[in-house]
This record gives C-alpha cells, sequence and structure tokens, in this order.
C-alpha cells in the first residue's frame, strides 16, 4: 500500500466555548474544539520535543473524585451517583463521555492533571483510528479535543493531525487557546426560530428561517461542477472565479461568502457585466487571514467550495 501523502497546509483553528455549569462546582467550565475545513477530519492531538504539547491554568483543575484525566471514565451511571462528574477536567478526542468510546493515549503523563495540575508532552499523543466517526467534525466543523472546569484562566499549546479526504495526512502546530476568548454556543442568526440573543459563536444549529443569513449545510444542493477559485488560498483583496461553461447568459447567478461561523459577510448578484472574456469573475473584497465557504447559487441550486485567506 502506497505510504499516504503529507500536508502542512491545514488552517484549523481552536475554539472554546463556555459551558454552563449552573454553579454546581467551583469556577467555570470550558471545552476546546477544533475548528477545521470541510474535507478535514482530526484522529491525533500530539507533541514533540520541538512541539511540545502545554495546558495550564492560573488555578487547579477541578477533577472528580470518581473520574479521571480522559472522557472514556465519563461514565453515565457515575453522573446518576454524582452529577458533578459531568464537570471532570478531561482530555479527549470527539467523545463527550465514555459510551461506545475508543480514545486511546500514548506516552501522556497525567498524574500531576489528575491531581489539578498541567498536561506536558514531548512524546506522546492521545488519538482514534482515523476511520472513527468522532474524527469529524459536527455541521459547525468542530471536533471536541477537551473540557476544563477551573477557578482561574486556563490555555494551551496543541499539535493536530487528520486526513484531507481518505488519505492525505495533515499536520497543524502550535495551535494556542485561552480561556479568556471562550465564546457562547448557539444560533446567532436574528431570524431563526432558536436565536439566542447571548450567543457569540454559531454552533450551527439554526433552525427554520435561518437560510436568509446563515449557511446551513444540511440544505445544500449539489450543482454541476463548473467553476472554481483561484487563486486559493488568496493573498490580495482579488477573488477571481472562473466557469467551464456557465455564463450570464444561461443561468441566474449570485455568490456569497460566509465566515466558519456560518455568517454571511459578502453576496455579489452575477450579472452580464461581471464576466470577462465570457466566464470569469472577479470580486474585490477585504477579508481577515481564515477560512470561509463560498456559495454559488444557480437558479436556486447552491454549491459550496472552501475559500482560504492567507495573509
Amino acid at each position: 500500500m502506497a505510504a499516504a501523502a503529507q500536508l502542512f497546509a491545514a488552517t484549523p483553528q481552536l475554539i472554546v466555548q463556555k459551558v454552563n455549569n449552573q454553579g454546581a462546582v467551583p469556577g467555570n467550565t470550558y471545552r476546546v474544539y477544533a475548528q477545521v475545513e470541510e474535507g478535514q477530519s482530526i484522529h491525533a492531538v500530539w507533541g514533540d520535543t520541538q512541539h511540545p504539547i502545554i495546558i495550564e491554568s492560573t488555578a487547579p483543575f477541578y477533577q472528580n473524585a470518581l473520574a479521571s484525566y480522559g472522557s472514556n471514565s465519563i461514565h453515565p451511571n457515575l453522573v446518576a451517583v454524582d452529577p458533578n462528574v459531568q464537570y471532570d477536567s478531561f482530555i479527549t478526542l470527539g467523545y463527550e463521555d465514555a459510551t461506545n468510546n475508543t480514545v486511546w493515549d500514548i506516552g501522556v503523563d497525567f498524574s500531576s492533571f489528575n491531581d489539578g495540575g498541567e498536561i506536558l508532552v514531548s512524546n506522546g499523543a492521545w488519538f482514534l483510528l482515523p476511520q472513527d466517526e468522532k474524527c469529524s467534525p459536527s455541521n459547525a466543523g468542530l471536533v471536541l479535543l477537551a473540557q476544563f472546569t477551573t477557578t482561574g484562566a486556563a490555555n494551551g499549546t496543541l499539535n493536530l493531525q487528520g486526513w484531507e479526504g481518505q488519505n492525505e495526512v495533515w499536520k497543524a502546530l502550535d495551535l494556542k487557546f485561552s480561556t479568556e476568548n471562550a465564546q457562547t454556543f448557539g444560533c446567532t442568526n436574528a431570524q431563526a426560530s432558536n436565536y439566542n440573543p447571548s450567543a457569540t459563536f454559531n454552533d450551527g444549529t439554526c433552525e427554520d428561517n435561518a437560510t436568509e443569513t446563515v449557511l446551513s449545510v444540511a440544505t445544500n444542493t449539489s450543482v454541476e461542477n463548473t467553476w472554481a477559485v483561484f487563486p486559493n488560498p488568496v493573498r490580495d483583496q482579488l477573488i477571481h472565479i472562473q466557469f467551464s461553461n456557465v455564463t450570464s447568459e444561461t443561468s441566474k447567478m449570485s455568490v456569497d461568502i460566509f465566515d466558519m461561523a456560518g455568517k454571511k459577510i459578502v453576496s455579489r448578484e452575477l450579472s452580464k457585466g461581471n464576466f470577462v472574456s465570457g466566464n470569469k469573475v472577479t470580486i474585490e473584497q477585504a477579508l481577515s487571514a481564515g477560512s470561509y465557504k463560498i456559495a454559488l447559487t444557480r437558479d436556486g441550486v447552491v454549491e459550496t467550495k472552501t475559500l482560504v485567506v492567507a495573509k
């Protein structure tokens, strides 16, 4: 079998969610997620001597006496005995508790973490088999990596490895998180029936009327793949779109660009005057560095692609 190709161009980011623990335990509870691009999955969190894992807090991590360092110790029957088990601090990959949990770890000393201290890894990892369903992200592109409860501020540096498609390996190095940047998850679209005015991060749960300003992955219907975005990554303010056999004379089209939280930030109707040489369109838009979804709508049918902005 041929060796998997290895890429270093992935651009995931770490997102911290503040979880409402209802004051059941001292301090605040946070969840750390990796947000990845479409077509990417994650199967390992790792550290070595050049790129160590460092997770620490200004105050001890809460560790419930009935649980341990991993999500595979959060048994539902233990939560029934002591509901505070669900707010234990743990590492994971996709799994929230012990149900069907297949997370492995190797080369990681969790003794300090079990006592409320830090996690330092210079030759180890926690991981899943790449085919595990939990390697794949949610509709918001999220994969859960850890949960921490502390009365202080936690921060860390992680390295990730995953697949692009089925067999191309990517790595992301020295990704940082801080609970001081924690987000409140929920639906941020005011037109949705489950709009949460307190939410600061759209977690992909918007319902009913959310399609007006939020990209709904579940309702996307693929059209014939007759267009491409170039260059990708974009390094200036010009986004070029080239069509192979579609022009403004044959279809009514529009282009929308969404950030990774699902918020529409650019919308353009394509008319005959927008096309150059009959099949090219250029959109000038200053976007911050990061990943976006660009959606082409043709006669009411939508196809999306991932757009990366590098500066």
